[in-house]
């Protein structure tokens, strides 16, 4: 399965996933997606880049982005993965998202 992520360049990374369950070596990247945005992932980041990520989330990340890595934050969470101070740290990030998505 290819699976796109997205860098600070305009050029993509797409490598082939094909095992259940795979880490992936990255340059500098915002947030994992799918070629033509196709599928679901939950991507977990260690805490230098979730926040660098927090730290520019409403300018690094679309809305659409924001929202999937909202979901995806908020289901490790409730999973017990990650804790609801992470989530409320990004949740706080994001309070001036202007967007009305």
């Amino acid at each position: 399965m290819p699976v796109c992520l997205k860098t600070t360049v305009d050029r993509p990374d797409c490598p082939i996933l094909d095992g259940s369950f795979e880490s992936l070596q990255r340059p500098s990247v915002n947030l994992l997606r799918q070629r033509r945005r196709q599928g679901y992932y939950r991507s977990r980041y260690d805490s230098q880049d979730y926040q660098q990520l927090l730290s520019h989330i409403e300018t690094s990340l679309t809305p659409p982005e924001r929202i999937t890595f909202l979901g995806s934050q908020w289901a490790q969470t409730r999973a017990g993965i990650a804790g609801v101070d992470d989530f409320m740290h990004l949740a706080s990030a994001v309070r001036d998202d202007s967007s009305p998505l």
